[in-house]
């Protein structure tokens, strides 16, 4: 399994660094902001995802997985689509990592051991955090130099994909980033 996340980390980079020559304020960072969330989503659906739908609904054209429809408008997350594994969003990420779903809670058990605690409680805090950055300039505010910074350093700061790559046994298909 090589996760593609860190391919992703740089173009956020890219697009934080090429962009130093702006103001401070202008609503121009999105892209970095877009760019390591979707690192972070992509590194979840590769490391922790993929493996439970490959191990579970294999032969299966089709697969979902039930969520608490008394919490969410959405009662399942489709997982896979004409034989074809689903790549779910953030949000949906989220959802799916707290599912009671017995399949889900076995597979975290038998291949994450004690980290899976991590992956059904930390895990999805971290994806909401990700989640507010990315929804807020995405939907309701600007994507500053700040907003890109302080998303930059809160992934630094949570070691979410350090702590994956442990927990899965994964690495990534270039090497560590250490975003500045």
């Amino acid at each position: 399994l090589y996760p593609h996340y860190p391919r992703l980390l740089w173009i956020g980079k890219f697009f934080r660094g090429s962009l130093s020559s702006h103001k401070e304020e202008l609503p121009i960072f999105a892209g970095a902001i877009i760019e390591y969330s979707k690192a972070l989503e992509t590194a979840v659906n590769e490391m922790v995802l993929a493996p439970f739908v490959d191990a579970t609904f294999g032969q299966f054209a089709e697969a979902f997985i039930k969520l608490p429809s008394a919490q969410h408008k959405r009662n399942v997350v489709q997982l896979k689509f004409q034989g074809r594994p689903e790549r779910p969003s953030l949000g949906a990420l989220r959802l799916v990592l707290q599912s009671d779903d017995s399949e889900w809670c076995k597979f975290c058990m038998s291949s994450f051991g004690p980290r899976a605690g991590w992956i059904r409680t930390e895990l999805p805090n971290i994806l909401k955090c990700v989640l507010d950055f990315r929804n807020g300039c995405a939907h309701s505010t600007s994507g500053t130099r700040a907003k890109a910074v302080a998303l930059r350093k809160y992934l630094n700061s949570s070691g979410v994909f350090a702590k994956l790559e442990e927990i899965t046994g994964a690495t990534p298909e270039s090497p560590p980033v250490t975003l500045r």
